[in-house]
C-alpha cells in the first residue's frame, strides 16, 4: 500500500492529464488505459480470460510521450510483482498471464531511473500457452452419483423454470508443476444470443457436480450467496465452479454434470479449464462457502 501511494503522488500530475484507453472491456480481449507526459508514463492492463493472451503497446506518441531519437526507454512492471521489461523498441507485445492485472510504469533517459535492480519479467508465448488449458468435453451419459436434486424446484416451476442436465467428460492434462493448478468450470446464461442475469444469484439455480475417476469433487461457486450484492441485486449472468487440483489427478477423466432450473429459452455455455495458480494466496483461512451453495 505504502508503494501505490508513493507511486501515486510521484505521477499526481500525470494521473491528473488525459487518459487513453487501450482496447474494449466487451470482447474478451486485454485492455486498459494509460496516461503519459514528456519522459514518463503509466499502463493499467487487465486480461479477462482464462488464458494469457498478448497485447501489442507502442510506447511512444501514441501514449502520450515525447522521447528523442534513440534515447533509453524504460518499461518497469510494478504489480503484481516489481520486473524489469525487456525493451528493444518503441513497439513491445506483452503477454498477461489468466486473469493478470499489470501495471507498467514507463521512464525515459534522465526521467528518474533507478539504479535498483530488479527481476525481469520472462513470460515467453510458449511459457504464457502453459498457464491456461481448456478441456475438450465431450458428451456423456448422466451418472447416478452425480444426480442433484433441488429442494426449492416447485419455485422454480411457478417462475417458469425447467429441469435439465448437461453431462460431459474429460481427459485432465499432466498436473506436475510446483504450484497447484485450478479446476473452473465456467457456465454462462444468455437468451437471444444476450446475457440472461438471475437474481439474487446463479448458484441458486445452476449447480455444478464432478469426478474425477470416482472421487468426488468439491467444487466451490464464485461469486457465492454473500457475494451478490455486489450487483446491486441486479443478477449475474455467469457463475464459476472451481477446486484446487492434487497432482494424483494427473492424466485422469474427469465428468462432470451441470444442472439447472432455467426458463427453456435460456441457453447454457458450459467450459471447463485448467489453470496453473501463478499468483501468491494468502494463507489466511477462509470458509468454503458451501453453507449457502448446497443445492438450493
Amino acid at each position: 500500500m505504502a508503494e501505490m501511494q508513493e507511486l501515486a503522488k510521484r505521477h499526481e500530475r500525470l494521473l491528473m492529464g488525459p487518459r487513453i484507453d487501450l482496447g474494449d472491456p466487451l470482447d474478451g480481449r486485454p485492455y486498459g488505459y494509460a496516461y503519459g507526459d514528456k519522459g514518463s508514463g503509466l499502463v493499467f492492463l487487465n486480461n479477462p480470460s482464462f488464458v494469457s493472451q498478448a497485447i501489442p503497446l507502442n510506447l511512444s506518441q501514441p501514449l502520450g510521450l515525447s522521447v528523442r531519437q534513440g534515447a533509453r526507454i524504460r518499461l518497469d512492471a510494478v504489480f503484481p510483482e516489481r520486473e524489469r521489461v525487456e525493451v528493444l523498441s518503441d513497439a513491445v507485445e506483452l503477454w498477461l498471464r489468466p486473469f493478470e492485472t499489470l501495471l507498467l510504469e514507463i521512464r525515459a533517459s534522465g526521467a528518474g531511473l533507478s539504479s535498483r535492480p530488479r527481476a525481469r519479467r520472462d513470460l515467453s508465448r510458449a511459457a504464457a500457452g502453459r498457464l491456461g488449458i481448456r478441456l475438450a468435453l465431450d458428451a456423456a451419459q448422466p451418472r447416478p452419483d452425480l444426480a442433484v436434486t433441488f429442494a426449492d424446484a416447485a419455485r422454480f416451476e411457478t417462475l417458469g423454470h425447467k429441469p435439465r442436465a448437461e453431462c460431459f467428460r474429460a481427459p485432465l492434462p499432466s498436473l506436475e508443476g510446483e504450484e497447484t493448478p485450478i479446476l473452473a468450470i465456467a457456465v454462462r446464461l444468455s437468451r437471444g444470443g444476450q446475457e440472461w442475469k438471475y437474481a439474487p444469484f446463479v448458484a441458486e439455480v445452476v449447480q455444478a457436480v464432478a469426478r474425477v475417476d470416482g472421487e468426488r469433487v468439491v467444487l466451490v461457486p464464485v461469486p457465492d450467496a454473500r457475494q451478490f450484492g455486489n450487483t446491486q441485486k441486479a443478477g449475474c449472468s455467469w457463475i464459476v465452479y472451481k477446486t484446487r487440483m492434487p497432482r494424483r489427478w494427473s492424466s485422469r477423466e474427469l465428468s462432470l454434470e451441470v444442472h439447472s432450473h432455467l426458463p427453456q429459452d435460456v441457453a447454457t455455455e458450459i467450459e471447463a479449464w485448467v489453470v496453473r495458480r501463478w499468483w501468491k494466496e494468502s494463507a489466511r483461512p477462509v470458509a468454503d462457502s458451501y453453507y449457502a451453495e448446497s443445492p438450493s
